[in-house]
């Protein structure tokens, strides 16, 4: 790539797909080729390479794979020089229990239960969600108007070993959700 100002430092920014989406999942399509008209150094790397180690900048995309993957996941967060968000803020993103935190904050969040492996799952009254703590992408997320199902689709989850998220179903989802991004309090882009 020619650079239009050679003799300006030009960071190295590393975009961190997955394994099975290195060039993430299509939400920042022209990203790289936009930077790059900029004269900026930006490419897509799964995370686990080698290379994002090195890289002046790791900006954490598309990274789905971190849920089977988890203790390497978090631990490669340590390893990146310069990733974007610190590895602690990463690690406590990728348990829903911090809805719970959120919650005692004062942000408003729907009743979340979680229960670990072993605990005596409790369901409220009505329509609920049973999904794992530890997820994305919807993977393992069911919706019960049957207890008896809810609480047998709870057992699976914890006898993987998994963390379960109880909440009730909020018939607002039907409409569609919309993530919103707030930087410095103000609303960045949706």
């Amino acid at each position: 790539m020619k650079l239009a100002r050679p003799d300006v430092f030009h960071p190295r920014i590393v975009f961190a797909g997955c394994r099975a989406l290195v060039e993430g999942d299509g939400d920042d399509a022209d990203l790289v080729a936009t930077l790059r008209k900029r004269g900026l150094h930006a490419r897509w790397l799964s995370w686990d390479d080698p290379d994002t180690r090195d890289a002046d900048l790791v900006i954490l995309r598309a990274t789905w794979d971190y849920v089977d993957r988890l203790d390497e996941f978090l631990a490669w967060t340590k390893q990146v020089r310069n990733l974007l968000n610190p590895p602690v803020v990463v690690a406590w993103n990728t348990d829903k229990r911090y809805l719970a935190d959120l919650s005692k904050a004062g942000v408003p969040t729907l009743a979340s239960r979680f229960f670990e492996p072993g605990k005596r799952v409790r369901l409220p009254a009505g329509e609920v969600v049973v999904k794992p703590a530890v997820g994305a992408g919807s993977a393992g997320a069911q919706r019960f108007v049957d207890s008896d199902a809810a609480r047998r689709h709870a057992a699976q989850l914890q006898s993987e070993g998994r963390t379960v998220l109880v909440q009730p179903y909020d018939p607002r989802v039907e409409d569609g959700e919309t993530a919103l991004v707030f930087l410095g309090g103000q609303q960045f882009h949706a």
